[in-house]
């Protein structure tokens, strides 16, 4: 906490760490602005800098008069014109009474809301969880809980709320799966795109590798044209009941371009190709110990 002191974060360009910033500027009691070009640096700044001279309520807490609610976050942002504060809590009964203080300017603000007025709403329970687990990762990075600790946390809301964390992911079983029965799996590169306005160079320190036996002569920006128009042929090396003998590296396979891997990383590479149509079940799994 910064006693007094608030903390502002500002992300500019279309990958900034949004995460990493929106949880400093909570912890802050500041607020995360992203700026997703600079062209829009001046317009979003002077914005900012308007809220920063006019907050409308400062040092903000809120009591619940049931004991045993469990709130997130425990430590609410100043509010500021135009910017709600959003709380989640789980209680035992929707009895008794909210209480939100705060100060404006000097003087001291209160409002009390009776929760027996309070309207239905669904997916609560999941915005409360998801707090719940960034608490907890946040909890663990300052070192108020162990590790295992967090863990324990994190997968036992993802598993009870069905939610996707570094420890759970939702797998899709397939039902009516398209591959004809005896028909061998293949395995293609994946390229993956770099974030709009990045470049190569840049990022990785050097121009971006030739691909081997590339003789097509096509632009890497016509090539990607062409993969997402025509789709990605089998591997180079590979053959069909067509071809009696494989294919050079880098040779068009029955007019289409083999794929560009230069900038595809290792751990991204050969993924099972899947297959043309499915019915997918969707579960939630522990990644570590396959705990349903």
């Amino acid at each position: 906490m910064l006693g007094r002191s608030r903390l502002f974060m500002v992300g500019i360009g279309s990958a900034p760490n949004s995460y990493l910033m929106t949880r400093a500027a909570e912890l802050g009691r500041g607020t995360f602005t992203h700026i997703g070009s600079v062209e829009q640096v001046e317009e979003r700044m002077r914005s900012l800098f308007e809220k920063l001279e006019s907050p409308v309520v400062t040092d903000l807490t809120a009591t619940f008069s049931a004991a045993g609610a469990d709130v997130s976050p425990v430590v609410l942002p100043d509010l500021y014109r135009g910017e709600p504060v959003a709380l989640t809590a789980k209680a035992a009964s929707l009895a008794g009474t909210l209480e939100v203080k705060g100060m404006i300017g000097d003087r001291p603000w209160v409002v009390t809301l009776p929760l027996a007025n309070a309207a239905q709403g669904k997916g609560l329970s999941k915005l409360w969880a998801r707090r719940k687990i960034a608490d907890a990762e946040v909890a663990r990075t300052l070192r108020k809980i162990t590790p295992e600790e967090a863990d324990q946390r994190i997968l036992a809301l993802a598993l009870e709320h069905r939610l996707v964390t570094r420890l759970t992911s939702l797998v899709a079983v397939d039902q009516t799966p398209s591959r004809p029965a005896g028909a061998h799996l293949t395995r293609a590169d994946i390229p993956l795109d770099l974030p709009a306005g990045w470049e190569f160079d840049k990022v990785f320190g050097g121009e971006r590798p030739p691909v081997p036996g590339d003789r097509s002569g096509i632009p890497v920006e016509r090539r990607a044209d062409l993969r997402s128009s025509g789709g990605v042929g089998p591997p180079a090396g590979s053959h069909d009941d067509n071809h009696s003998s494989p294919r050079p590296p880098g040779e068009d396979w029955e007019g289409q371009v083999p794929p560009d891997t230069s900038m595809t990383p290792p751990s991204a590479r050969t993924q099972p190709r899947q297959p043309a149509a499915c019915a997918p079940t969707f579960k939630t799994e522990c990644r570590r110990c396959d705990q349903r």
